[in-house]
């Protein structure tokens, strides 16, 4: 194969020749070999001396041709770096060299498939390994799952842009198993793959059940080589998360004395969420040679929401009588949608592949809901069942600045969310975590509100919990016993 690096003017020339268009291009591919079927050798013969090397006998696939000046161009329009962009389009025209095509529909999903298995492959064949940056966001939510009501602007848009089908994005509705506090519940769902529906209502397991090492996603990817973070700008005591993130194997935990590197800003009395942006940025700026997993833990939106502060501006308005609160939370919503933008932005431009998970710990209570029931003529006391679930589902997006499959409108609990992150990032799944995502294949959510199949049909843990024995007997042990959790 020879490769060609060359400029807008010459492609030009080429592009009008050999395919009669007469404007310049990104690449050109021109394979020797017709394939008759994409990557099928089977019909070469080794008689052919005009398909191989005189000199050194090897096949010879085609020419391809880079114009470096769109290269430049387009790294810079789509914000990437100048190296993705090359890569992208030497894996592009290799593929053409090997006899792929997207003139039709179904050619076109099976070239950019492999596109995408081969995007972040490395020379010897192993996959490069992906910094993994986890913001779980304070109350953060789309209180419109509950009902529509008046707003004088979008109070997440690019959350949303995200939510609607981005490139390598995939997002949908997160199940949580809290309602209004008990963050630390999410976060143990989340890192451990365990659910809260199997323990008792109003359990802790961060201050309750974690007394000696559990298996997490810190575990998984410290045995693969990461540097793991914990990052939580407050108390290291709060929900004892200095003990249970030493049980989980963080390797590094930084609490609110460790934020006063950045020199951290306040919303309201909590440290806001652009401070943890600026942490994660300084920490991966700072990174040697070993893959990061930072797990960062919000407080900017923690209520309560009843006070006014002279350094929040509440620019998000209902109209809504009485509803100070649901402004002000969703004011608070929009700084946090200005974070996620942010980070995206920043990691956009890095040749590293990042992934970033976003989702929120649980929606607000009531004192904050309640007016979007009112605009909905409801009353909190005469929300039905069905109703009450969609309490506890919040957005999640997984982005990352390489390329991966988009999938929109999700249906995730937060116990399996870290395994969808690991497959995106490509990262062999643990014993515990293979039986997880089989498990998941059939009932994706299993939470203490919901229990739904694949089907998306809501089941009854009481009625049909026998599907679940094996999840319960295998998280008992996870939890309760220090032997049999290994």
């Amino acid at each position: 194969m020879a490769l060609t690096l060359t400029d807008s003017d010459a492609i030009k020339e080429l592009n009008l020749e050999f395919r009669g268009i007469d404007a310049s291009t990104d690449v050109l591919s021109f394979p020797m070999v017709d394939f008759s079927a994409p990557a099928c050798f089977d019909g070469i013969k080794e008689g052919d001396m005009s398909l191989f090397e005189p000199d050194t006998g090897e096949l010879n696939l085609g020419d391809i041709v880079i114009n470096l000046e769109r290269v430049i161009q387009q790294a810079r329009e789509y914000g990437h770096s100048e190296r993705r962009e090359f890569t992208f389009l030497i894996i592009h025209s290799m593929l053409h060299l090997l006899g792929f095509d997207h003139e039709e529909i179904e050619d076109e999903k099976l070239m950019f498939a492999k596109q995408d298995e081969i995007g972040i492959l490395q020379p010897d064949g192993t996959y490069e390994r992906v910094n993994l940056v986890v913001m779980m966001n304070e109350a953060f939510s789309d209180l419109s799952v509950l009902g529509g009501f008046p707003v004088n602007q979008d109070y997440m848009p690019f959350t949303r842009s995200l939510l609607n089908g981005a490139e390598n994005t995939a997002s949908g509705h997160l199940h949580v198993s809290v309602l209004g506090g008990n963050t630390a519940n999410t976060e143990f769902e989340f890192l451990t793959g365990d659910t809260m529906a199997f323990l008792p209502d109003g359990s802790i397991p961060y201050q309750q059940y974690m007394r000696f090492p559990v298996p997490s996603l810190a575990k998984d990817l410290s045995a693969y080589g990461y540097r793991t973070i914990a990052a939580h700008p407050y108390r290291a005591t709060g929900w004892s998360r200095n003990e249970a993130y030493a049980y989980m194997g963080f390797s590094e935990m930084l609490f609110l004395p460790e934020f006063q590197r950045i020199s951290p800003t306040y919303l309201r009395k909590f440290v806001d969420d652009m401070s943890c942006v600026r942490l994660i940025q300084t920490l991966f700026e700072e990174k040697g040679e070993e893959p990061l997993f930072i797990f960062n833990v919000t407080m900017q939106n923690h209520s309560s929401y009843k006070d006014a502060f002279e350094n929040l501006t509440e620019e998000v308005s209902t109209g809504l009588k009485g509803a100070a609160q649901l402004d002000r939370y969703l004011s608070l919503i929009k700084k946090s949608d200005e974070t996620l933008e942010e980070m995206v932005r920043y990691f956009s431009a890095k040749d590293e592949p990042v992934m970033v998970v976003f989702f929120g710990d649980h929606q607000p209570n009531l004192a904050v809901s309640q007016y979007v029931y009112r605009a909905n003529g409801k009353k909190t006391t005469e929300i039905a069942d069905e109703e009450k679930r969609l309490q506890y589902i919040v957005p999640f997006i997984i982005w990352t600045n390489y390329d991966t499959e988009e999938k929109t409108g999700m249906e995730i609990s937060a116990n399996f969310l870290a395994n969808e992150a690991l497959l995106r990032m490509r990262v062999p799944l643990s014993p515990y975590r293979a039986f997880l995502e089989e498990l998941r294949k059939a009932y994706p959510v299993v939470s203490t509100q919901t229990f739904a199949d694949d089907k998306g049909r809501l089941l009854d843990l009481k009625r049909d919990g026998e599907r679940l024995s094996a999840y319960r007997l295998l998280q008992y042990y996870s939890l309760f016993d220090e032997e049999g959790n290994s």
